[in-house]
């Protein structure tokens, strides 16, 4: 399947930063109309992305079965973000798949802008001591709840934060997205 590269996409980087334009690589073209809406939220929101690559996919064969979505980082440090909701009804695939983007393009986003002192700053906010790792439950990886805050608060329809978080009311939420970007 070819690829699909659009050079500036997910937003800019000023013009006097040292910060390259990134390049988004789509690996599933036919989802290229999502994908890019969902990278102008990023844009809107002044949130540079930086090198990614994107795979859209219709089984969870490619997140790892059980998932529907996952991020990584290769080796060049470029994102690769994946992912594979599936559901029996169209409208809610594609709801999910638009959710479960914005989730994974947070973690993208964090991964390359957050500093470890914003990073410390997060975790104290929310009560947490662990930013990602295989010991801790999902909902208390700091990672995880700073991709959750930064999806709702550039989401564009209802987003409901995943119910493994704490605090989950929209204050929380607000101030969590602001301290992840100081």
């Amino acid at each position: 399947m070819a690829a699909m590269v659009i050079p500036g996409a997910g937003g800019s980087a000023p013009a006097d930063s040292a910060i390259p334009t990134p390049t988004v690589r789509i690996m599933t073209p036919e989802y290229e109309s999502l994908i890019t809406s969902v990278l102008d939220l990023y844009g809107q929101a002044g949130l540079v992305l930086t090198d990614i690559e994107i795979g859209i996919y219709d089984d969870q064969a490619a997140c790892g079965h059980g998932r529907d979505g996952l991020h990584h980082l290769r080796v060049d440090h470029t994102s690769v973000v994946l992912v594979c909701a599936v559901h029996a009804d169209p409208r809610i695939r594609e709801r999910t798949r638009r959710h479960v983007l914005l989730h994974e393009l947070a973690h993208a986003w964090a991964e390359h802008q957050l500093s470890a002192a914003t990073k410390d700053r997060f975790l104290s906010s929310r009560g947490l001591t662990v930013w990602t790792g295989p010991n801790a439950p999902w909902g208390q990886l700091g990672a995880e709840h700073a991709a959750e805050v930064i999806a709702w608060n550039i989401a564009d329809h209802p987003y409901l934060p995943h119910v493994e978080l704490s605090d989950r009311t929209c204050d929380g939420f607000a101030t969590g997205y602001e301290l992840s970007l100081i």
